[in-house]
């Protein structure tokens, strides 16, 4: 067997902007990455007869993320990642062309204060393969949303909301939706007790099998620690129920 192969050629380009202000402040970054790849394989059986195997392959991606600070607590971050990967390979019997491409864009918003914070993002992740004249195509929408609550002395709260959609071969292998909705609380009423909960709620919705499911959860903790007799006693109890 002998193999000629080329080595990849690689070139990739990054790049960063920023423009400061007096209260608000732009920063962009980003890359270029560009390979390209080349085979030729010679394979030789035992009869005799050689085989030509060629292959040529080129791969671009691209990512971008810009950062707004649009107040001194408030970011709002947005940007992408585009992935576009060809392969083309033929030997005596034809040639396969086999290209698979990624779309990632992305939307982020991040409030911050001493007591309270909050976010909302926007994430999308759309695969799209194609090889041999088949086309295969996914797409994930995912909706995040989270407000946290956490007053000096005072039990924290912390509620998350999550939409999944995922949709499957433009929706002929699968269409669903899930919501989770999540509550977190947390406290610390003496140096040597904390106390914590989280209530969950998820509804999973499958449009193509005709199906519901709704999932309820309820979980708590108490802990307790202290150290006695000049520290000579270490005293530990945890209490765990969940439904």
């Amino acid at each position: 067997r002998r193999a000629h192969p080329w080595r990849p050629v690689v070139l990739a380009v990054a790049f960063i902007a920023v423009a400061p202000g007096e209260t608000r402040a732009q920063e962009a970054s980003g890359y270029a990455e560009l390979t390209a790849g080349k085979s030729d394989t010679r394979a030789e059986d035992s009869s005799g007869l050689d085989t030509d195997t060629r292959s040529d392959s080129f791969l671009q991606r691209y990512g971008l993320e810009v950062n707004w600070r649009l107040y001194p607590n408030l970011t709002v971050l947005a940007g992408g990642l585009f992935e576009r990967d060809a392969l083309s390979v033929s030997d005596d019997s034809g040639t396969l062309d086999a290209t698979e491409r990624k779309l990632h864009p992305y939307l982020n918003a991040l409030l911050r204060t001493a007591i309270f914070s909050g976010q909302l993002g926007f994430y999308r992740n759309e695969d799209d393969v194609r090889a041999g004249g088949v086309s295969i195509n996914n797409v994930q929408e995912i909706y995040n949303s989270t407000f946290a609550w956490r007053p000096q002395s005072l039990p924290s709260a912390t509620f998350r909301f999550i939409r999944t959609n995922t949709i499957g071969a433009d929706r002929r292998t699968q269409d669903t939706t899930d919501d989770l909705f999540d509550l977190v609380s947390e406290y610390q009423p003496a140096d040597s007790v904390q106390i914590y909960y989280r209530g969950a709620v998820e509804n999973l919705e499958d449009r193509l099998q005709e199906i519901d499911i709704q999932r309820t959860t309820h979980s708590g903790r108490v802990t307790y620690g202290d150290v006695y007799w000049d520290r000579r006693l270490q005293v530990a109890a945890e209490y765990d129920v969940s439904y």
